[in-house]
């Protein structure tokens, strides 16, 4: 195997730059073998995220001697680092060095040796990471052959993401992965008179992870499930944008097992350490 630094190799032509206002960005394009990469690396005002919107035409194929091409992104933390944090189902794990891809949902996190804050890659579509030596990879692309000869020629559009987290632990990282993924999408409208509040959101949750959200089996309510992936006991508060009736703690199959808290139009739930609760609302009828 042979590794290519496409930036030290290839020619690397700047086509356009922002350097003020509330996102700046710079946009770049290398030409290598018979394919072409146009990225936009970006940072918004107040963000500790920077941004790679990468839009890739790809066009490298598998050889008969057997090398199979294949396109990583590389972070180096500049810091020591000996695990990887990786986001799985129900919470994260923490991996040693490992000299092949490991798969990670949200984000793969190298956890500074000295405690503190750390490091976080994550992507909008990618999931096979990488870490050894001293770099992190996201693998992006693999022209493999078979059974498809040609299964990633043409164009791809992938996001990557770079944030400097206060810590490494599962909260932050799963807050800085999901805002991510989910930004807010500004849309323009003219002046008018309007009956909704500035803000408004269907649900509230602080304190938790929301991982499914659902009409209830009955059909009377509606059914939040809500994680834990710390490894700390945490308050969780949830608030629907109608008034609430109701609060049930259910079983995984929305059998009632207690009352949960209620105050001020929100929900009350204590989670245990690397625990899942299901809450069943009722709203009011209006």
């Amino acid at each position: 195997a042979k590794a290519v630094d496409l930036n030290e190799t290839c020619a690397v032509e700047v086509r356009k730059e922002c350097l003020q206002g509330i996102r700046r960005f710079i946009d770049y394009e290398i030409a290598f073998g018979q394919s072409r990469v146009l990225v936009r690396v970006s940072l918004d005002e107040h963000s500790n995220l920077l941004r790679y919107s990468i839009d890739l035409d790809w066009h490298e194929i598998s050889r008969k001697d057997g090398l199979v091409p294949q396109l990583q992104f590389a972070l180096h933390p500049g810091y020591a680092a000996s695990q990887l944090r990786c986001d799985v189902p129900g919470g994260y794990v923490d991996r040693e060095k490992l000299g092949h891809d490991v798969p990670a949902i949200l984000y793969a996190a190298p956890l500074d040796e000295a405690g503190g804050g750390c490091l976080m890659l994550t992507t909008d579509c990618k999931y096979g990471y990488r870490f050894s030596d001293e770099d992190l990879h996201v693998t992006l692309l693999r022209a493999s052959n078979l059974p498809d000869p040609y299964p990633e020629s043409g164009v791809n559009q992938i996001e990557i993401g770079v944030a400097a987290c206060a810590s490494g632990g599962w909260a932050e990282l799963t807050r800085c992965a999901t805002l991510f993924s989910h930004p807010v999408y500004p849309y323009s409208n003219g002046i008018h008179a309007g009956a909704l509040p500035q803000r408004r959101s269907l649900l509230r949750v602080e304190g938790a992870r929301v991982c499914g959200l659902k009409a209830s089996e009955d059909g009377n309510g509606l059914i939040v499930r809500l994680l834990n992936g710390g490894e700390e006991r945490v308050q969780a508060r949830v608030a629907p944008a109608a008034d609430l009736r109701s609060a049930v703690l259910t079983d995984i199959e929305e059998r009632p097992q207690k009352t949960a808290g209620l105050s001020g139009g929100e929900a009350a739930v204590a989670l245990a350490p690397c625990a899942l609760e299901t809450l069943r609302l009722e709203l009011a009828q209006k």
